[in-house]
């Protein structure tokens, strides 16, 4: 089989300064590897996200020994398992944990092959002679293949059924083995037991990945979609907005609107605050859920008055803005109307509190009302501009203190 994994990226890896300096204090008896994704993604021809270590000797004195090179200690995560510490040195994020027993045995113990490599540091000689890799994840590297180390593995943090989803999806071309499909299918249910917040973050970081919609349907396939977020009536949502993405610059409502995409295509009555509601339970953050939650609700409405819209628009443009996309996307709702509309909800407002209080208008009921009038006359433009609506402004003022 020909060798089409990127060597030369990973030698490259190494030579970096923060794995120079980690090589030398593993040469200076603190035992480090790297291991994981970091080898994987390198041998693919992609840039690592972030470098994970190993230690089979002293963990405290490897952590010492790195504060004492760049001058601030690694922080603990919180994790029991590992005792991992996380820093950044020359701009890439590091993880160090203690071995769970040897190398060897530590790697036994990860989820898929294509993450149970290792490469003890430094690195001396030949990069193909040094790599460690008892379960064969080098060559499901070249065959592009996704394969839990064992069905115990994954079974043991069921989480993993996740990421692998989220691998397979992120992974272009890789495709679960059998039977590894049969194990992640197997133990899906048993995602229930897992912290809410560890599904959440993984959920997260699949919506966040360039595979995400691929991942989408292999959540429900396998089992987990349902059981985390619920049943899903269509795929009509994540693929109409993964089509708007591809028309459309990179914004700030990826992760967002991916969400809403996601909950688009879930049953929901068309009321969002119950939908939040649920989302917040299952420890989502909380402005994220909103945002993507209204937009959800928001898309589907399909018979709506101007005024209507622009209610909604003022009361959350970033949500009224993806609602109006993924509609037009979708082919449904509210269409572009919307999107129009949240725009100028963005606008500086024509009309300000002080501008009426400068006018002699006192604080109170009538005061809000006024202003709540006059940002919906700016969004529906009932005025063509400012100065007109200063105008309205000015003798609605005279009127109610005459």
């Amino acid at each position: 089989m020909r060798d089409r994994l990127d060597w030369p990226r990973l030698d490259g890896l190494l030579r970096e300064p923060h794995l120079q300096r980690l090589a030398a204090l593993s040469a200076s008896g603190h035992g480090l590897a790297l291991v994981g994704g970091a080898i994987r993604d390198a041998l693919l021809g992609r840039e690592p996200q972030d470098v994970d270590l190993v230690t089979e000797g002293d963990l405290e004195a490897a952590i010492d020994a790195i504060e004492h090179e760049r001058g601030a200690r690694p922080a603990s995560i919180g994790d029991d398992f590992q005792n991992t510490h996380r820093f950044r040195w020359h701009g890439r994020p590091v993880d160090i944990a203690v071995a769970l027993g040897t190398l060897e045995e530590d790697l036994a113990r990860r989820d898929f092959t294509v993450n149970a490599m290792a490469l003890p540091l430094p690195v001396t000689g030949d990069l193909r002679s040094a790599l460690v890799d008892p379960h064969g994840g080098l060559d499901d590297l070249h065959r592009s293949r996704l394969r839990a180390v064992s069905a115990a593995t994954i079974a043991a943090d069921p989480l993993r059924v996740m990421r692998g989803v989220r691998y397979a999806g992120d992974l272009g071309g890789f495709e679960l083995s059998e039977r590894t499909r049969a194990t992640l299918r197997d133990v899906a249910p048993a995602i229930e037991s897992v912290a809410a917040e560890r599904v959440s973050n993984e959920w997260q970081a699949i919506l966040s990945s360039d595979g995400w919609l691929r991942a989408l349907g292999l959540a429900w396939e396998l089992g987990v979609g349902a059981s985390t977020l619920g049943p899903r009536r269509t795929d009509a949502g994540a693929q109409a907005w993964a089509a708007h993405e591809s028309r459309a610059p990179a914004s700030e409502d990826r992760l967002p609107g991916r969400l809403a995409a996601t909950l688009f295509d879930l049953p929901n009555d068309g009321d969002p605050v119950p939908l939040a509601a649920s989302l917040v339970a299952r420890r989502w953050p909380r402005q994220l859920v909103q945002t993507a939650s209204r937009a959800a609700c928001w898309a589907g409405r399909r018979v709506e008055s101007e005024r209507e819209l622009a209610h909604l628009a003022l009361s959350d443009p970033h949500a009224a803005t993806i609602a109006g996309q993924l509609a037009e996307a979708v082919g449904a709702g509210v269409t572009s109307r919307l999107v129009r509309l949240a725009r100028r909800a963005r606008e500086p407002r024509w009309i300000t509190g002080d501008d009426l209080l400068g006018q002699g208008l006192q604080p109170g009921p009538v005061l809000g009302e006024m202003l709540a009038e006059a940002a919906q006359g700016q969004v529906l433009r009932t005025w063509a501009d400012a100065d007109e609506a200063r105008a309205w402004a000015d003798g609605r003022v005279g009127g109610l203190l005459s």
